[in-house]
């Protein structure tokens, strides 16, 4: 593939261990180039083990029957409400489904399938091509277009048409976890897109515009355990004149010296060492959360919840429990140099899954 961005190869070069210091905390490299995540035999390739700030693995997923795991996500919010929309394959299921919840009402409209052996979910290798699923009842398409992924579904209660922009030269937060050379993962988030277009449940019409309007997408390729328990926050917007999209993430990449914790200030990301861990009620989640940094004090967020999605899935050998929280972000974060950004009211998600997949 041709490269994409510049290598650094003083950068790279002798890092054996895929490993660096920041403040005394260790950091996985970045990486500045496309590079395989597999070798021929199925094993983690060595050379992505890393970060960076595009989508720089081709995800060439082989052998490993029944155990490999690809996802395309977009969750869009706005001022009203959330849509989501996935598409999934894990080996032996394919799940593909949509939803919106309306803030107001808090009414949430879906519908959704699995599909055995994950006919009509085929998960491309790249974060940046198209993905479809097409059959009667359920159609979800993102379409990679110039400049913009084009969203579109339809089923019996839920349509939608949405374009999510990307800017040039916007950055994304993209880690490969590598729990070994048999088990990893590549995930890329790309949050705070600006988003234009319609849903229409029922026979409400939401409209989304991109002033107020932000996507996020979670593509993820790879190898996992079995039992599988992790943290995420996610949350886009305008926030004191500046478009900020935080994501952190916790339990999952714990012990692998990768993490998934980022800000993007203004289209530009800040990559945090540091791990997190999330405090919240496990008996209560509507109570207030806590996000804070483990070995520095660069991250400390507070979530307050205004909706709880429970989720519960059981088919086959795979089980799931996913509590998803909806609402706003406070706090602080800071910068490599020690500059404090204050996060007042941002819009997003908090969210503890648990399976056996």
């Amino acid at each position: 593939m041709v490269a994409k961005h510049t290598m650094n190869k003083a950068l790279i070069k002798g890092q054996s261990l895929n490993m660096r210091e920041k403040h005394g905390v260790k950091c996985q490299r970045e990486i500045y180039h496309y590079v395989n995540l597999c070798t021929e035999r199925g094993d983690l390739n060595p050379d992505s083990i890393g970060w960076g700030c595009f989508p720089f693995a081709n995800c060439n997923l082989t052998r490993h029957t029944f155990r490999k795991k690809k996802w395309n996500y977009w969750a869009i919010t706005s001022p009203e409400s959330t849509f989501s929309a996935t598409i999934a394959n894990v080996d032996y299921l394919g799940l593909v489904g949509v939803s919106l919840l309306d803030y107001e009402s808090q009414k949430v409209s879906e519908c959704g399938i699995a599909t055995p052996l994950g006919i009509g979910c085929n998960m491309p290798p790249l974060a940046d091509e198209s993905v479809s699923y097409k059959m009667p009842g359920l159609q979800v398409s993102f379409i990679e277009e110039k400049g913009y992924t084009l969203i579109k579904s339809a089923c019996s209660n839920l349509k939608a048409e949405l374009k999510v922009f990307k800017p040039i030269e916007y950055e994304t937060l993209n880690v490969v976890v590598p729990w070994s050379k048999r088990q990893f993962q590549f995930t890329s988030k790309q949050t705070c897109l600006p988003v234009e277009g319609w849903v229409k449940a029922g026979d409400k019409l939401y409209e989304f515009n991109p002033q107020s309007s932000f996507g996020c997408l979670d593509f993820g390729r790879g190898i996992w355990p079995y039992h599988t328990t992790w943290n995420w926050a996610n949350a886009s917007g305008i926030d004191n004149g500046h478009m900020i999209g935080l994501n952190f993430g916790g339990k999952w990449t714990d012990g692998t010296g990768a993490n998934e914790n980022g800000l993007l200030f203004d289209g530009k990301l800040i990559k945090y060492c540091d791990d997190v861990v999330f405090n919240y009620d496990p008996q209560d989640f509507m109570k207030p959360w806590t996000i804070q940094s483990v070995q520095t004090d660069s991250i400390d967020l507070i979530f307050i919840p205004f909706y709880e999605r429970k989720a519960n899935i059981s088919i086959l050998v795979l089980k799931s429990e996913t509590h998803q929280l909806f609402g706003f972000f406070s706090g602080t974060v800071k910068n490599e140099c020690g500059e404090v950004y204050v996060i007042k009211h941002l819009l997003g998600w908090s969210e503890e899954y648990k399976a056996r997949w």
